[in-house]
């Protein structure tokens, strides 16, 4: 949705585009819930979960929603969800399956002693640095 314009309440003018991410989560009656990549007027494009309410017009209005401040914000709100138990299994190993690090990251969950374990496949590197040996300190 390119260069959409909306009029608040108190009867200002707000511009929005959906740059990247626009998936929508839940609706119910003339609302939805939706996770996008949104910019507001001149502002970077930041990732954001917002409520929207279906205009009769056809338009969308935003309501209340909270805008991921930084990168990691929605990585770890996706753990925390799984952690919490949200989400069936099945659906997200589903997802998780085509990731190109799947393998290796499974295998470094599991360990060496785990049957499932894959030597093929290998582990993933998280490669910690020491800063002081980076500064040779």
């Amino acid at each position: 949705m390119k260069g959409r314009n909306v009029m608040t309440e108190t009867g200002t003018k707000i511009t929005f585009d959906i740059t990247g991410i626009d998936e929508i989560i839940e609706e119910k009656e003339n609302q939805f819930t939706a996770l996008r990549e949104v910019q507001w007027g001149d502002r970077p494009s930041n990732l954001e979960l917002r409520r929207w309410r279906n205009m009769p017009d056809g338009g969308e209005f935003p309501l209340k929603g909270v805008t991921f401040m930084t990168p990691e914000g929605p990585n770890t709100l996706a753990e925390t969800l799984v952690n919490l138990g949200f989400g069936k299994t099945k659906d997200i190993i589903s997802s998780l399956k085509d990731r190109d690090d799947f393998r290796r990251s499974l295998n470094t969950v599991l360990g060496k002693g785990d049957e499932l374990y894959d030597e093929k496949a290998g582990e993933v590197d998280d490669e910690y640095y020491d800063p002081s040996e980076l500064m040779k300190l």
